[in-house]
């Protein structure tokens, strides 16, 4: 399939599709062998810790956004995602008005969503060498892997990418350069289960963590197959919308489902469906 698809590339719509016959696939063989997908990638099916990303957008004001973090820090959750990127000055205040809000044993991750320029992403992180941050996500465009790597030097924070990567190829760009500190694959984006264990491996293989992208009902899937993923992302999604039985969360965790397979099934998806 993805030699196929070389000539209009091996990013979006392609990898999307190739990602959606590769989660089949997958979910068939868990069927037919009558384990759930984390067991048969070689994991054991337990809670996986998350972090909340609801509750820190970008248009929220300080106010808003510590009200936020209070309730995130109640609901059991691990740490918590806000958007910056709107100005440097602006997003000073309402990152250090989360963080004091936020118990010190939880994480607080920042995603500029590739919204700064180089001195921008620098200046923004040098006037907050003075708060605990976990990550700085997605500060600079995609691609512009030899930026990354200069910002990673000349900051404290570690650096975060991958959600808009799409293949194993753009992640070990990241790698090779010393650019990134947690790799974040999207496994609808990377085009599906098979790659996405091979970034994960890739990581490995390099000391760095992953924390996935979105998905969470795959994704706890994956956490429980691989050593290396600290905690994976939450926030409400359409996806509910459409499963006949969401996964819950539990104290800031989820637990994969046990029915072979996946463990998803889908409901109500006709009007999805192309006329």
């Amino acid at each position: 399939m993805r030699g196929e698809t070389t000539f209009i590339g091996r990013e979006g719509i392609s990898e999307f599709a190739i990602a959606a016959v590769d989660i089949a696939v997958w979910d068939l063989l868990g069927k037919h062998t009558g384990l759930p997908l984390c067991e048969l990638l070689g994991g054991i099916r337990e809670p996986v810790t998350m972090y909340e990303t609801d509750g820190g957008w970008l248009q929220y004001d300080a106010d808003t956004l510590v009200e936020n973090a209070r309730e995130i820090a109640s609901d059991g959750f691990a740490g918590m995602k806000m958007k910056v990127g709107s100005s440097v000055d602006r997003d000073v205040d309402r990152v250090r008005a989360v963080r004091d809000a936020l118990p010190a044993d939880l994480h607080l991750m920042l995603d500029g969503n590739c919204s700064y320029t180089v001195p921008e992403a620098r200046q923004l992180a040098n006037r907050l060498d003075d708060v605990e941050i976990t990550w700085f996500e997605e500060p600079l465009l995609k691609g512009n892997y030899a930026s990354y790597a200069d910002l990673r030097r000349r900051v404290n924070v570690p650096i975060a990418t991958g959600e808009n990567f799409y293949n194993e190829t753009q992640f070990q760009q990241v790698i090779d350069r010393n650019a990134v500190d947690y790799l974040q694959p999207d496994v609808c984006r990377v085009g599906g289960i098979t790659p996405w264990m091979t970034v994960a491996d890739q990581a490995a293989t390099s000391g760095l963590s992953v924390s996935p992208h979105y998905i969470e009902p795959l994704h706890a899937h994956l956490a429980c197959a691989v050593d290396n993923v600290p905690y994976i992302e939450h926030h409400s999604t359409v996806l509910d919308e459409l499963l006949a039985k969401p996964v819950e969360v539990d104290d800031g965790r989820i637990l994969p489902p046990d029915r072979p397979g996946h463990g998803m099934s889908f409901e109500d998806v006709e009007q999805y469906r192309a006329a």
